[in-house]
Parts: C-alpha cells; sequence; structure tokens
C-alpha cells in the first residue's frame, strides 16, 4: 500500500512538473528581451514552489560581482537588485563550488556551517533570508550566472525542487542565450544596413553563382545610377565599360573568384547614364555550410574624384618639376622643429654633390658655401628668420673639385601660432655664368673707357700737329679728315677684334687700299706672315702706316710711274720684352725734289714715327730718306712688358 501511494506521488509530481515545464515554455515563447525572459521564469518559478525571492545574477568575467538587474518576490522579502560582491555574499568555499558547477543547497543559513565558516550568516540575515539554493550557470568553464532560490523560514529542499530548479536554470538561460544571440544579430543587420545606405561612395551587392543581381542596396544605386527595381535580376556584367565586356572580364572576373575566393575588381565601369566611374573594389564568391559556391559579393568604392585629383597633383607636380628643369631652379624645404630637410636634384648638384650622396641638412650645406660668403650667408639667414623677412642672398659654392659656383637664393619662413619659426622653403638658381659676363661687363667697360680716353688723346694730338703744319683753312680740313678717315679705319678694325684678330698684314693692306695702292699691283709689294696685334699696338702702328702711305702717294713711291714700294715684315726672337714684330717699309725711284724740300716728308708722320712709337710702343725705329729711295723701320714688342700698362 505504501509503496502503491509513492508511485501515485511520483506520476503526480512528474504531470506537476512536465505542466510546469509547458507554462514556461509558452511564457518564454513570445519573449526577446533577455531580463524579461529571465523575470518570467522567475516569476512562475517562485509562484510554483512558493519561495520568497527568486532571480538571476549576471557575474562579471573576473568572477568576482555579481549583478541583479530584478527578481520576482512575491511574500515576505524585498528585492534583490543591485551588484554583490560574491566572496562576502557566499565566502570562499561556496564560491569554489559555485565555479566549478556545484548546486548550493542551504537548509538553514544560521546553522549551516559553510555560511558560519564563510562569515557570510550577517549578510543573509540581512537580507531575510534562511534558506537557498543556487545554481550556477557556466559557459566555457567560467561562471557567468546564479539562479538563486530565498526562502524566508528555513527548509528543507527536496530533490524534487533542486532537479527543477537546476531544469529551469538551463532552460531559461538556453533562452537568454538565444535572445542575446538573436539582438546581436538583428543588431548586427541593423547596422549593416546603415552602413550600406550610408556608405554613397561604395557599391556593396550581391549577385548569384550566374552573376544576377540579388541585392541593390542604396549605395550601389547612388554609385551606378540604376535603381534597385532595374538592377535586380540584371546581370552585374552591366556595369562593365563595353570593351571589358567585349573582351571578357565579367566572366573572367567571377572565374578568378570562384577559383582563388577573391578577385579584385579595380578599372573603370560604365554608370546607367553613360558616364565612367572608377571602382576599387573585389569580388568575393560566397559559400553555404557545405562549401557550395552559392553567389558572390561585390564590393567597390567609387575613386573617381580622388583618381582625378592624383591625375591633376600628378600632372602639377610634372609641371612643377618641367618648370624648375627648363628654369634650372633647385628647391629646398627645411623643417626647424626636426631639423629635416629635403632637396631636389638640382640642389645637390648646384653644391658639388651626387644626387643622394649626402643627407640634406644644415651642415651639409654650410660646408659647400665659400669661406669668404658663410660669414655673410649666416647672417643674413638669421636675420631673415628674426624679422620674418624674405631671404635673399647670393653666394658662391665649392665643389668637391676645387671649381666655384656663384648661387643665388630666395626663401621663406613659416612661423607657429606662437611666432616661433616652424619651417622654411626656397629656390636658389646658378648664376655664375651672368656673374662671369657681369666681370667681363666691368672689364670691357673698364678697356672702353681706356681707349676712348686714348681715342680723344690721339684725336687732340692729331689735331694740333696738323694744325702746327697747315696754315691754310682748307689744306688743314683735308689732312685733318684724313687722318681721323685712317683713324675710324682702325676702330672699325678694333670692333671685331674679340672674333676677328688684327695682323699686321690686314693693317697695311687696309691703308694701301684705302688710298688704291691696289690699283698699281706691279708697283706695290707686300710679304710677310700673318702675325696678330695686340689691340694696344693697332691703332699707333696703324696711324704710322696711314701717315707712310699717304706720304707715299703725295710725294713718293706712289706719285711717279717710276716708283716701287715694297712693305715686308716678319718676327724675330723673344727678347727681354717677349717676340717682337720687325717692319720695314721701303719706296725706290721717288722724286728727289721730296729730299730738297725737306718739311714735305718731315711733318706729322715722321714725328709720329721717331718720336710716338718709341714712347707709347717701346719700339725702335729709323727714318732713312736720301734723293731716290725712302727706308723706314720699326721694330716693336708683340707681347706686353712686365706690369706694363696697355697703351
Amino acid at each position: 500500500m505504501t509503496e502503491f501511494r509513492s508511485t501515485g506521488r511520483d506520476l503526480r509530481d512528474a504531470k506537476q512538473r512536465e505542466a510546469f515545464l509547458l507554462r514556461l515554455s509558452d511564457a518564454l515563447r513570445s519573449l526577446g528581451d533577455p531580463s524579461a525572459i529571465q523575470s518570467a521564469a522567475a516569476k512562475l518559478l517562485c509562484q510554483a514552489l512558493r519561495l520568497d525571492r527568486v532571480g538571476y545574477g549576471a557575474v562579471d568575467t573576473a568572477g568576482e560581482v555579481m549583478s541583479v538587474e530584478s527578481d520576482w518576490s512575491v511574500r515576505r522579502l524585498a528585492h534583490w537588485a543591485g551588484e554583490r560582491r560574491l566572496l562576502e555574499t557566499f565566502g570562499r568555499g561556496l564560491i569554489d563550488a559555485l565555479r566549478s558547477g556545484e548546486t548550493i543547497i542551504v537548509n538553514d543559513c544560521k546553522s549551516d556551517a559553510r555560511i558560519i565558516e564563510g562569515s557570510c550568516a550577517d549578510v543573509w540575515a540581512s537580507i531575510g533570508t534562511q534558506a537557498l539554493l543556487a545554481v550556477p550557470l557556466t559557459k566555457d568553464s567560467r561562471l557567468c550566472a546564479i539562479l538563486y532560490l530565498h526562502s524566508a523560514q528555513p527548509r528543507m529542499w527536496t530533490a524534487r525542487e533542486i532537479a527543477l530548479a537546476e531544469e529551469v536554470a538551463e532552460r531559461t538561460w538556453a533562452v537568454v542565450e538565444r535572445a542575446r544571440a538573436e539582438a546581436a544579430l538583428r543588431e548586427s543587420e541593423e547596422l549593416h544596413r546603415l552602413i550600406l545606405e550610408s556608405a554613397r561612395d561604395y557599391a556593396i551587392f550581391v549577385i548569384d553563382a550566374c552573376g544576377a543581381i540579388r541585392t541593390w542596396p542604396a549605395g550601389a544605386e547612388a554609385v551606378f545610377g540604376w535603381s534597385a527595381v532595374e538592377a535586380v535580376g540584371a546581370n552585374a556584367a552591366i556595369t562593365f565599360t563595353p570593351e571589358d565586356r567585349a573582351d571578357g572580364a565579367p566572366a573572367q572576373e567571377l572565374a578568378e573568384a570562384r577559383e582563388n575566393g577573391c578577385a579584385p575588381d579595380v578599372r573603370w565601369h560604365i554608370r546607367k547614364d553613360g558616364s565612367r566611374v572608377f571602382i576599387d573594389g573585389s569580388t568575393r564568391a560566397l559559400r553555404d555550410s557545405m562549401g557550395k559556391l552559392v553567389g558572390f559579393l561585390k564590393i567597390g568604392q567609387d575613386v573617381t574624384a580622388q583618381r582625378e585629383a592624383e591625375r591633376a597633383v600628378r600632372a602639377s607636380e610634372e609641371g612643377l618639376r618641367s618648370a624648375l628643369k627648363v628654369g634650372q631652379l633647385a628647391t629646398w624645404d627645411w623643417d626647424l622643429r626636426t631639423g629635416e630637410t629635403v632637396w631636389s636634384d638640382e640642389y645637390y648638384r648646384m653644391h658639388g654633390y651626387d644626387v643622394g650622396e649626402v643627407t640634406p641638412s644644415y651642415g651639409a650645406w654650410i660646408s659647400r658655401v665659400h669661406p669668404a660668403d658663410r660669414k655673410e650667408t649666416e647672417r643674413r639667414l638669421r636675420e631673415a628668420r628674426t624679422r620674418g623677412q624674405e631671404y635673399a642672398n647670393e653666394y658662391r659654392a665649392v665643389h668637391r673639385d676645387g671649381s666655384v659656383r656663384w648661387l643665388t637664393a630666395r626663401g621663406r619662413f613659416f612661423y607657429d601660432e606662437g611666432g616661433a619659426p616652424t619651417r622654411m622653403v626656397g629656390a636658389m638658381s646658378d648664376v655664375t655664368e651672368r656673374r662671369e659676363w657681369e666681370e667681363r661687363q666691368k672689364i670691357l667697360v673698364a678697356e672702353l673707357q681706356h681707349r676712348t680716353r686714348n681715342l680723344l688723346a690721339v684725336v687732340r694730338s692729331i689735331a694740333n700737329d696738323t694744325m702746327a703744319e697747315t696754315s691754310a683753312p682748307i689744306l688743314f680740313r683735308e689732312r685733318l679728315s684724313a687722318r681721323l678717315t685712317a683713324l675710324s679705319r682702325v676702330q672699325s678694325l678694333l670692333s671685331r677684334a674679340a672674333v676677328e684678330p688684327i695682323t699686321i698684314g690686314a693693317l697695311v693692306r687696309m691703308e694701301l687700299e684705302a688710298l688704291g695702292a691696289d690699283e698699281a699691283p706691279g708697283a706695290v709689294a707686300v710679304s710677310g706672315p700673318d702675325v696678330p696685334l695686340r689691340s694696344s699696338l693697332v691703332q699707333t702702328l696703324a696711324l704710322a702706316v696711314h701717315e707712310l702711305a699717304t706720304n707715299a702717294r703725295k710725294y713718293g713711291a706712289l706719285a711717279t710711274a717710276e716708283g716701287r714700294l715694297r712693305v715686308a715684315w716678319s718676327t724675330t726672337d723673344q727678347g727681354q720684352d717677349g717676340p717682337r714684330l720687325a717692319f720695314e717699309w721701303v719706296e725706290t725711284g721717288i722724286d728727289g725734289r721730296g729730299v730738297a724740300d725737306g718739311r714735305a716728308r718731315m711733318g706729322y708722320g715722321r714725328e709720329l714715327i721717331e718720336h710716338a712709337l718709341p714712347y707709347t710702343l717701346h719700339a725702335q725705329t729709323s727714318f732713312e730718306l736720301s734723293e731716290h729711295q725712302l727706308r723706314c723701320t720699326i721694330v716693336v714688342p708683340l707681347g706686353r712688358r712686365e706690369g706694363q700698362e696697355a697703351a
């Protein structure tokens, strides 16, 4: 009879348990919030077992604190919400048991040794708990939560109650975990949706295994222009350019993604309106859990503007490089905070370095500045930096081989909000040729001034001498004009001396041609080597030849049919003054009356030869006139005497 009653009670308990679990499942099925799920389970369990308080506490990752958002209480105990330190609540022994997955059963907190030894009896007394069950919930061997059941009176927990509590804890926790996972998934999906809708520069869409478009978010529509109604179901090849479609690029891309899992998609694409857009993206294969290909995910960013900007920057940089190269400019960029300096290739070369030979720095620069210019260069740099002015300077750079180049530099400092210099940029050019031309110009100007003074002195002398030997104004004008004309011819030769050296032969022939002596070739013989004359010799020597030729035309060999003129010259060995020119002028068959009229052959010309040439050119001269012959010799140094200024 006793056995029959026990069996009947077991059957009744089993039916009650099943009925309770059904009610629990029905109550939890429609709930999605983890907190609501735990609260509903706590309520049903609290009512079914006639308890005073039931709830869930979440344990932190460190396993030290339990947090209770809310619990269910139907009798005399208040809610237990808040944070509880596990060690203070359960004691060391019970905490270790919970962490190992053991359910804690306390029938009477006042007499349970574990509570008393853990020094937590006062904690339970303060919250009115006399008996408790604590069911641990673990994940990956970590204590994650605790289902607690509290009674305000001591209670002998039955095996049925303990088993039911453990099953409710497991079932509820499974529902909570699923709800959290679904919430996380929904949150992730919502986040992805927001990302897709917000990423207007990104085209992210899915195509099936055959290439047909399955999804078409707002970003894809913004990039390519087709609406979702127009795009979904169409082949993704519509986004490829006609030439890429003709080359089979869409199929090749899918084949590569199918084989390798991913294929690059970096190329020009086409929009609905026919315009082109450059996409930087990829195509990835999508497979199910069995590894079967189910489609492809295409992800691409519209980088058209960026690409055009980069192209414009490259074009600008190339233009700048070309301009710098054509203009032969060098640039530098100096970060004053770090000392880091950037030189252009031309900057290296202007300072005598191979490109990349040294690390650009202040020291590498200043070491190549000419010692004589270094102090002034650094002073100007400091002054520009201190005053916020433009740096402008011209200095010499000494190269490794000892050669010197003139450089002109201009730079500008930049400052932070506090006024401290932070950066300096500038450009420079090589002005060596300009400096050399300036030096040449100075020399030429000085030479011109010297020659002008000499020329005026010569003109004054010619005028005075001509006036002294003539009394009639007409005769004075004729002789002065002839001599000035000869002087003009000499100046014409001197103006071309830089490109066409003046020789004694050219000078002699010029004077003879001017007097028409070339019309009687049998009467005139000219011979001698090409001997270039320095400029300081030409003017005075030319005037001497002019006077000889003029007198020969008027009184000498060129004045009679029987007269003969021989002009010859040669060079002699170097003497103290260097090589010398030996010039000889010989007239024969002349009219003896010229000897009687000594004044006719003793005028300005003879004065020039016998006195002016020795004085100005350090020449040795002789002038011998007889009844039938005139012989004039002139020996003049061709090189400038040591320390002697040119006349």
